[in-house]
Parts: structure tokens; sequence; C-alpha cells
């Protein structure tokens, strides 16, 4: 008799399939926590829903309206062809009256811009209005400084050639004076219309 047959102590062979029905369900008290777990969540969540509400009634009515959004927004219809015509012919007929309300935002962008470009112009106006003021005034100011110049010194060659002419005339004062003294006084000129006596050669 081979080893591996069952003998008649071990019983008779069960298929596993069969073996499993008769396992009893698990009873043990780890499914208790997770209903308990599973309770508590629910629990938590129901009360957070009872205390949203509360705080909802409890605000004012224009409050709760400004907050309360609408769970489900209606995704925005696309125009039909006569639609889309039409939208096109009056935002054209609010060019040409020029109501658009693009072209208005251009005008007034337009207009900001040239005002200011206007005050740019007038400060630029008034900045060289100064300099050139400025530069007149500098101008006349080295003029002025230049003809002061001139004359002072003009006036200090005259009074330079005055001073050497006064020495010039002293010193022809003074060599005459000096003849005048180194002069003798009994030395008379030659009569040249008296004729000279000479002795017969």
């Amino acid at each position: 008799m081979s080893t591996n047959s069952p003998s008649r102590a071990q019983g008779p062979i069960i298929p596993a399939q069969q073996a499993l029905e008769f396992i009893p369900p698990d009873t043990s008290q780890n499914s208790a926590p997770k209903e308990n777990g599973t309770t508590r969540r629910r629990s938590a969540r129901e009360s957070k829903e009872q205390k949203e509400e509360n705080d909802e009634e409890s605000e004012p009515k224009e409050t709760r309206s400004r907050r309360r959004k609408p769970k489900h927004e209606e995704p925005a219809r696309e125009l039909t062809l006569d639609e889309e015509i039409e939208r096109l012919q009056k935002e054209m007929l609010m060019i040409d009256n020029e109501t658009h309300p693009e072209l208005l935002r251009l005008y007034d962008a337009y207009a900001k811009r040239r005002k200011l470009q206007k005050e740019l112009e007038d400060v630029e106006a008034e900045l060289e209005a100064a300099e050139q003021k400025r530069l007149e005034a500098e101008i006349e100011a080295k003029e002025k400084e230049a003809t002061q110049e001139s004359d002072k010194r003009a006036s200090q060659i005259v009074e330079q050639l005055l001073n050497d002419y006064d020495k010039e005339i002293k010193k022809a004062e003074a060599y005459i004076t000096n003849m005048d003294i180194t002069k003798p006084q009994n030395d008379m000129p030659a009569d040249s219309s008296k004729k000279t006596l000479r002795a017969p050669t």
C-alpha cells in the first residue's frame, strides 16, 4: 500500500469547494471597529452639515443669497448663423454711430494720450524758453564783462603811454638844463661880417 493514499483513520476526503462552504463567516472583533469608524465618520459629516445649515439660517438673507452659488451652471449656448450675423450687424451699426464700447475705449485712450503729449510738449517748450533765456543772459553777462575788461585794459594802456611821455619830457628838460649849466658865460659868437686881418705871406 502506498504511503500517499489516505487511511481509514483520516476519514473521507472532502473537496476544497465543499470545505469552503462549511467555513462560517468571520464574526471576530476586527469588523466591529470598521463599522464603528464608518458610523463615526457618517455622524461627524451629518453634524457638520447640520451646523452649516444652522449657520446659513442665522446669517442675513442677503449674505446667504450672496454666498449661495448655483450647483450647475448652464453651458454657454452657441449662436446660430443668423444670430451671429445679427450680432455683427449690431456691432457695425454701433461702430458707424461711434457708440461701440471698444471704439469708445480707444477714443478715450487716444484722448488721454493726446492730452499727455500736449502736456509734455508744453513742458518741453517751457524748458526750451528757460534755456534760451539763460543762454541770452549768460551771453549778455559775458559781453558786459568783456567790455569792462577791454575798457579797463585801454585805460591802463593810455595811462602807461602818458607816463612814458612824461618821462621823456622830463628827460629832455633835464638834458636842456644840463646844457645851460655847462655853457661858458663870455662865449660870444664870431662876427662873420668882419674881414679877418691876416699877414701877407
